[in-house]
């Protein structure tokens, strides 16, 4: 190869070498290194390419970044933060950290510096306080991790259900207060206090009302004064005595006032009452709109319910006293119901079943009257039925049915057996009515038996 190169034939970016002794041509034209110093070989880092003026299609003017790698401390300003592959100190994505994924709209506002337009953390604004006792009636509320806000608080009250449990018994959780701060309300109707009593072997304590409430007696009773049919009860009003929870329902009208007590396993429910000095244990239940008063005491698996009012009674055994019954100084014992009526001063004992009658056994205008006989008895399976009368030491027992309307039996009248009586009778004297006799209303509709030893058979007015 000769000497053919000079400035004229080696264009620009090449470089003459080894020139010809004798003249100005050279023997070689070659890319200058300096200028074009980059090859693929010598490019070959990751995120770099060649670029910029070529020579012989080999040789390259740059080796640069990608444009993609273009963030840097000073173009990605706080908080974000540079991630991926770098490229000479450059990285190819600025971007928010993760924990920036809050907005804050409406009532809350960020905290600290935003990426985005996106916090780490929300607050209510400024505006927005804790209230103490809430917010006021109509307050806008706001929460954040510091919990509810207001933009305006309740004031200060001065009820609380501490201060209400120990206003009127019981313990704060029984106790809310309103939102007016007026008023104290209890999620039960009484609650059991400190004072107690012991009777019949049993210590009883007295219950307190824990809210306002009216019993509710059956409308019939107009009884008013202290022995009242209904009553008023406020709370913080002292009650009668009970062993546990479980003889005086929560959640009903029903109540135990003055001394009264119930004890055992007897319960009292829906909307009966009992007061006075009336005693109720063992398993016998009271509920409807039963009214128990004076001394009258309920024991065994004895029942009260319907429109029922005792005073003075006694009720054992499995006795069962309902409908619209009044019974007073009266015992009803073993199976014996009274579902009617108006019965004082006797004894309804056995199987007897008493509908609708009305008996008295005061002894003014008897003749014959047996004192501490106890009055009028019904006993055995005797059945009396409708607006039957029943006086003085009158006895019912045996299978004795009377069905009558009006019937009136006086003084010491016995009627036992299988006698029947039907019709309108009038039936006085000492005497006894007993066997088969059949009595029905005569020609008159009445049937009239003057006083007579015994009637045993036969028919009379039939």
């Amino acid at each position: 190869m000769g000497y053919t190169y000079n400035s004229s034939n080696c264009s620009e970016g090449k470089s003459l070498s080894q020139k010809c002794p004798n003249g100005n041509f050279y023997k070689f034209c070659n890319c200058n290194r300096s200028l074009y110093p980059y090859t693929t070989e010598n490019c070959s880092e990751t995120g770099k390419v060649i670029g910029g003026k070529v020579c012989e299609n080999t040789y390259y003017e740059k080796c640069d970044c990608e444009e993609k790698y273009q963030y840097d401390p000073e173009n990605c300003p706080f908080p974000k933060t540079l991630s991926g592959i770098s490229c000479n100190d450059k990285y190819e994505t600025c971007a928010c950290p993760s924990d920036y994924s809050k907005t804050c709209t409406g009532n809350l506002e960020g905290v600290g510096t935003s990426c985005d337009g996106k916090y780490q953390t929300c607050k209510c604004k400024s505006t927005f306080i804790k209230c103490d006792n809430g917010g006021a009636t109509g307050a806008t509320s706001c929460t954040d991790s510091t919990g509810t806000k207001y933009d305006s608080c309740k004031p200060s009250c001065s009820l609380s259900p501490a201060s209400c449990a120990a206003t009127y018994g019981g313990i704060a959780d029984y106790w809310k207060v309103d939102e007016a701060c007026t008023t104290c309300t209890a999620d039960r109707k009484y609650v059991l206090t400190s004072e107690s009593i012991n009777f019949a072997g049993e210590k009883l304590y007295r219950i307190k009302a824990l809210k306002d409430f009216t019993t509710q007696a059956h409308p019939a009773c107009t009884i008013s004064g202290d022995d009242r049919c209904n009553i008023e009860v406020k709370k913080g009003d002292l009650g009668g005595y009970v062993k546990t929870e479980a003889n005086l329902s929560q959640t009903d009208n029903s109540w135990i006032a003055d001394t009264a007590k119930v004890f055992g396993n007897a319960k009292v429910y829906e909307s009966a009452l009992v007061r006075g000095s009336a005693y109720i244990y063992q398993n016998a239940k009271i509920y409807g709109n039963t009214i128990i008063r004076g001394t009258s005491k309920i024991m065994g698996n004895a029942e009260v319910y319907g429109k029922t009012t005792l005073d003075q009674a006694a009720i054992y055994d499995y006795a069962k006293i309902y409908g619209s019954a009044y019974i007073s100084n009266t015992t009803v014992s073993e199976y014996a119901t009274v579902r009617a009526g108006q019965l004082s001063t006797g004894r309804i004992t056995g199987h007897a079943l008493v509908a609708g009658a009305y008996t008295s056994g005061d002894s003014s205008g008897c003749v014959g009257y047996v004192s501490g006989a106890g009055g009028v008895l019904i006993a055995g399976n005797a059945k009396v039925y409708s607006s039957v009368y029943l006086y003085c030491n009158a006895t019912i027992s045996g299978d004795a049915i009377i069905n009558d309307y009006g019937s009136s039996y006086g003084w010491t009248v016995s009627i036992k057996d299988n006698v029947k009586i039907n019709g309108t009778a009038n039936i006085n004297g000492t005497l006894t009515l007993s066997g088969d006799a059949k009595f029905c209303s005569g020609s008159y509709g009445k049937t009239y038996i003057t006083p007579r030893p015994e009637i045993s058979s036969g028919e009379y007015g039939c």
